[in-house]
């Protein structure tokens, strides 16, 4: 099973890993729609919240606009501003970001992978934040955002900090984001269940209602697969992010048929999501142990 490396970091992240040093490893982003991408990320998933908000659950395509950084060997300012896609989940103002594929900055292959990022959308305001400690160094990122009427637009700012033994640097970047996949602003409330034994097989799969949260463990040996099915009554955007340990757990979208439709295996430092427009119908998800040490506890929200 392949593993793919050069998963860029942050809500505006995916150049922030310029501050490392392009050493050109890893084989580069992923296309969208229907694009597995992940990165590391660390911590557990974001509690539950009981008041709903407007939603911004997709995938979008942020654009750099200007960038600056107090080191020239850090985000250099003429080095090609960046294009990547952000895979977002949210349970009312809890929002949960994934960095996906850049198809332009150089610098997509230098970092090992990126978090997980985690904060708050109310309103119109969208917070992020997140640490990457990579190979050799750790990138801190805070990211503000103000989403525009409609929630299919956005423009903001990001602050970020490159610590490693050979560089301290510190920039900001602007950037606008545009909704590739999800659209409006309908009101989001997630209630978060457990998964439940026995659904290790497609024949056995838990059924859930979306948006959903889920709780789930999966093991060494006894158990190492989780399924869970869901049906759409119409055509529907669908975001899928696993949050959990950083150990090598993948992610597989199945039609009813079980013809595989999207999967995503970042590796043993990733994180993994999923994002695509499905038919109406009946589809199943996989969260599969490839490589899992004892117990691995996750987090999976499908919306």
């Amino acid at each position: 099973m392949s593993r793919s490396s050069g998963i860029l970091f942050i809500l505006v992240a995916m150049s922030i890993v310029s501050c490392g040093k392009n050493d050109g490893t890893g084989n580069g982003g992923r296309v969208v729609p229907a694009s597995p991408i992940g990165g590391p990320g660390g911590g557990p998933a974001p509690a539950p919240v009981s008041s709903p908000t407007d939603s911004i659950i997709g995938v979008w395509q942020i654009t750099e606009t200007s960038k600056t950084a107090d080191d020239a060997n850090c985000q250099p300012p003429a080095s090609p501003l960046a294009t990547y896609i952000l895979y977002v989940a949210q349970n009312g103002t809890t929002a949960i970001a994934e960095i996906g594929s850049d198809n332009i900055s150089p610098y997509e292959d230098v970092d090992s992978g990126g978090p997980l990022l985690t904060g708050t959308y109310s309103g119109t305001s969208l917070a992020l934040a997140g640490t990457n400690p990579d190979p050799t160094g750790t990138t801190t990122t805070n990211t503000t955002a103000t989403v525009a009427a409609g929630c299919n637009a956005l423009t903001g700012t990001q602050a970020f900090s490159h610590t490693d033994p050979g560089l301290s640097c510190s920039g900001t970047i602007q950037f606008s984001g545009a909704r590739l996949l999800g659209s409006g602003c309908a009101v989001v409330g997630v209630t978060a269940v457990n998964d439940s034994e026995p659904n290790d097989t497609a024949a056995t799969a838990q059924a859930i209602t979306l948006p959903a949260q889920v709780s789930g463990t999966i093991t060494e040996t006894t158990d190492p697969d989780d399924w869970y099915s869901f049906t759409v009554s119409a055509s529907t955007p669908v975001t899928i992010v696993l949050n959990g340990p950083l150990q090598d757990i993948d992610l597989s979208l199945y039609d009813n048929a079980g013809t595989t439709l999207l999967a995503s295996s970042v590796g043993l430092t990733s994180r993994d999501a999923i994002g695509t427009t499905l038919a109406a119908g009946t589809y199943k998800v996989k969260v599969h142990r490839f490589s899992v040490t004892g117990t691995a506890t996750y987090d999976l929200f499908i919306q």
